[in-house]
């Protein structure tokens, strides 16, 4: 993702703050400016609102832009980051899988792994749809709108992750905006991860030797073998037949 006017990251270009007098609030929007431009935000603006041949003026162009490239790499990142501590923190390392994690994962409503690993999701369906609409040639109007949807989901992902995971903890608890960003909801979901994975592993054992066992039945069992407090009910969400 890029905020900027004009070409944004291009070759040849440096960001530069826009004219005087635009207000963006908390937002920080820069201007991309040739190397060998006279651009002066206080003394030189013109070059911001002028046209320049047949190029409209920067000031028209919208300044949010997405690099889907960049935005993968960033969030399979983030994502790898939270795998590997969540591994490293499991005895039985067998028993992890990719599609655990995530299951467990998107359990974790609104925490950073949540977000990354939907934003992940949503990416990939996008790079997907120009194969598609070469496989089905009448679906091309579909398989348009299911981009359209996808994109607004996907920006909607990531203003959402920004705001909630670089201010939200600061605004509400004072906590520098840094500190708060990189803790996010990855300890809480690292902890309960542990305990998650013990009730499945305990479960699959139980379903071994009495598999007609219903999932309702097999969280009871795993509570009164594990000693846990939660209750049946709230296990049952975290086990599944294997």
């Amino acid at each position: 993702m890029a905020d900027g006017f004009g070409h944004v990251g291009g070759a040849g270009h440096r960001p530069m703050a826009p004219p005087d007098g635009i207000e963006s609030g908390l937002l920080r929007h820069d201007y991309s400016v040739r190397k060998n431009s006279q651009y002066d935000p206080k003394d030189k603006p013109d070059e911001f609102w002028s046209w320049r041949e047949d190029e409209p003026p920067p000031s028209v162009f919208f300044p949010l832009h997405f690099n889907l490239r960049r935005l993968r790499l960033y969030f399979q990142n983030q994502r790898d980051r939270f795998c590997a501590e969540i591994i490293h923190s499991i005895s039985d390392k067998r028993s992890v899988t990719r599609e655990l994690l995530r299951e467990q994962a998107v359990r974790f409503l609104y925490a950073k792994p949540w977000y990354e690993f939907h934003a992940l999701e949503h990416i990939e369906w996008i790079e997907s749809i120009p194969e598609k609409i070469k496989l089905e040639t009448n679906s091309v109007r579909f398989w348009l709108t299911m981009a359209s949807s996808f994109s607004g989901e996907l920006g909607r992902l990531v203003e959402q992750y920004y705001w909630k995971f670089r201010f939200e903890k600061a605004a509400v608890t004072g906590v520098a905006a840094r500190k708060g960003a990189s803790s996010g909801g990855r300890v809480k979901a690292k902890l309960h991860l542990s305990e998650h994975l013990a009730w499945q592993k305990a479960a699959v054992e139980i379903w071994k030797q009495r598999p007609k066992l219903s999932k309702i039945a097999v969280a009871g069992l795993v509570k009164k073998k594990l000693r846990v407090t939660q209750t049946a009910k709230h296990i049952v969400r975290f086990i599944r037949r294997p």
